[in-house]
């Protein structure tokens, strides 16, 4: 993002102005900081400095530093008013189940609110269960659901799957950074509707890209810390469901997919109405089913990479 500092009220200052105006154009010069970076600030805190030297205020950078300050409080208190975000982790049924079992549930109950053939019911079966046992996958292959038109029902089959999977987190309007440090503390499974706005995306489409083999599915990040920058590095590894209409975009990430294609609905096709209040209710006992099942299906002979503490 090009950010444009608004400098005008420091450069229109007259020589040795006052206190009281100096601080009214610093208030004004800072709210053009909105969406900027670090490099930004240091960038307007060093033109500033200069600009208030030049009309012979003292302690200029004193003033920099408590007017980024105020700007950064703002910035904070903006963020505070939404809710805090907890994924918590499936819990484990009590009883163990037959996995030939699991997974004719699991498909007989997909199909009860989506109309899919068999095939691809097996199929959303499947990734339901292998979004439970990723940490068991060197290759995680993201599941891509696209149809020709709308009123397919892929925004109905992704609902089914955040009922399902671990840890569901839709992340429909995410930008590249705040999707990969989302990932990197939750280990979500990554839920995304109108996936063909992905392809627009440099910083999604990069993210998608390199997130399927485990020891490359990470981004690299220079980060402000209190005595510069530190490289910090931020893994992508999770399960994805991406629904589009048309083919997944980029081919790229079409590639890393399996896709499950869906279609209208046929007149004799006879389907629930899933509603949304229900979504635990209806899905939490196979939820817990799954988690049961899972971690006695499979061992590594490394342990899988920890996860961020999570509240």
């Amino acid at each position: 993002m090009v950010v444009t500092m608004n400098l005008d009220p420091l450069t229109n200052l007259r020589k040795h102005p006052d206190p009281d105006d100096i601080s009214a154009a610093l208030r004004t010069v800072v709210t053009s900081l909105n969406g900027a970076d670090p490099l930004d600030q240091v960038a307007l805190r060093h033109q500033g400095i200069r600009i208030l030297e030049e009309r012979g205020v003292k302690s200029p950078a004193k003033y920099l530093d408590a007017a980024l300050a105020v700007h950064h409080q703002a910035h904070a208190n903006e963020t505070e008013s939404g809710s805090d975000l907890t994924l918590a982790d499936p819990v484990p049924a009590p009883n163990p189940i037959d996995g030939a079992k699991l997974l004719t549930m699991l498909a007989a109950t997909i199909t009860d609110y989506v109309a899919l053939p068999k095939e691809a019911a097996d199929t959303a079966a499947l990734a339901t269960v292998m979004a439970h046992t990723a940490d068991a996958f060197d290759i995680l292959p993201m599941i891509a659901i696209t149809s020709p038109t709308k009123q397919c029902g892929k925004s109905t089959l992704l609902c089914v799957a955040s009922g399902l999977a671990p840890r569901a987190l839709w992340v429909n309007n995410a930008t590249g950074p705040v999707l990969f440090r989302a990932i990197e503390k939750y280990r979500p499974t990554v839920l995304i509707d109108e996936g063909e706005a992905i392809g627009d995306d440099d910083a999604l489409r990069q993210i998608i890209n390199v997130s399927h083999i485990r020891s490359s599915a990470y981004v690299l990040r220079n980060e402000p810390v209190e005595d510069g920058y530190a490289l910090r590095r931020y893994t992508v590894f999770c399960p994805k469901w991406i629904a589009c209409i048309g083919r997944l975009r980029p081919d790229t990430a079409e590639d890393r997919s399996i896709t499950i294609a869906m279609r209208r609905r046929k007149g004799d096709e006879k389907i629930r109405r899933l509603r949304q209040d229900k979504l635990t209710q209806i899905f939490a006992p196979l939820q817990s089913a799954i988690a049961r099942w899972a971690p006695t299906t499979w061992t590594r002979s490394a342990s899988p990479t920890p996860r961020s503490k999570r509240p």
